[in-house]
């Protein structure tokens, strides 16, 4: 497992309680959310462990904006803490399972699939997909990247995984094939890779700790959350009106758009 810093009692020294608390202020002029555990791990952060010669915890600490909003990148960062998710993740065999008896693959003719523009590429995703993939585009203009642009997008590709319901997506996927992970080289903002993280997904960064091989996957994110917690955290409006247009099968959903399915728990009227 990915070392998580600062959750077991470790004492800061005066330098890295600086360097954190730096980060922290820098990232919520960004509209940057981030924990205490996170900016804790980067202030941990050596050479070794970024690939990028003299990046060292005070460094990022100095120049956190070329850390945390600028590409490329080399090696493998920090992950995000289960503690500083929006978003509590299922494991790979359960999530799977769930998305194959709610999507399915004979359930492909009911619309679950789209064509979205996002990030100046063009991909096919499920629906749920693309609302939280709209989603991010609106956060990551929150946080200064509107010109952010992507190559490619690999979204719905039968090839096994969540790739098959269309709940993953791989960005660059041409220039970030599986790598060792000392030589792993990324083209996403490290805000964006964390954002993405705070929304449930897992990042293929960190397969490394579970494939025979050993290598990463930099360029995949696949969703491991539930749909209702993905259209229950959307804000932008581009992404609620997906999610308020797409009607689900009436045989299973009663006809309810997605957005109706995933709030059907909350009372219309909070107050009552």
């Amino acid at each position: 497992m990915t070392e998580t810093f600062g959750e077991k009692g470790q004492e800061e020294v005066p330098s890295q309680k600086k360097c954190k608390e730096t980060i922290l202020d820098w990232a919520a002029s960004q509209h940057i959310s981030m924990g205490d555990n996170l900016a804790a791990a980067l202030c941990e952060t050596d050479q070794s462990s970024l690939g990028q010669a003299n990046s060292t915890g005070e460094k990022i600490a100095k120049y956190p904006k070329d850390y945390l909003l600028q590409t490329p990148k080399v090696g493998v960062p920090p992950e995000l803490p289960d503690s500083e998710r929006d978003v509590k993740m299922m494991k790979y065999s359960k999530a799977l399972d769930y998305y194959e008896k709610i999507v399915g693959h004979e359930q492909k003719s009911y619309g679950w699939f789209v064509d979205l523009e996002i990030f100046g590429a063009k991909v096919k995703v499920n629906v749920v997909m693309a609302c939280l993939l709209k989603e991010l585009e609106a956060r990551c203009k929150t946080m200064g990247m509107e010109d952010l642009k992507f190559k490619t997008l690999f979204g719905f590709v039968v090839k096994g995984g969540f790739h098959d319901y269309g709940m993953a997506i791989d960005f660059d996927a041409r220039d970030h094939w599986l790598q060792k992970p000392g030589k792993t080289k990324w083209n996403m903002p490290m805000a964006m890779a964390l954002e993405l993280q705070k929304m449930g997904f897992k990042w293929g960064m960190y397969f490394h700790e579970t494939r025979e091989d050993g290598m990463t996957d930099s360029m995949h994110f696949e969703y491991r959350g539930t749909i209702e917690d993905a259209i229950r955290q959307l804000r932008s409006p581009e992404a609620i009106q997906i999610a308020q247009t797409c009607v689900l099968p009436k045989w299973r959903f009663k006809g309810k758009t997605l957005y109706e399915y995933a709030l059907r728990d909350v009372p219309a009227n909070p107050r009552a």
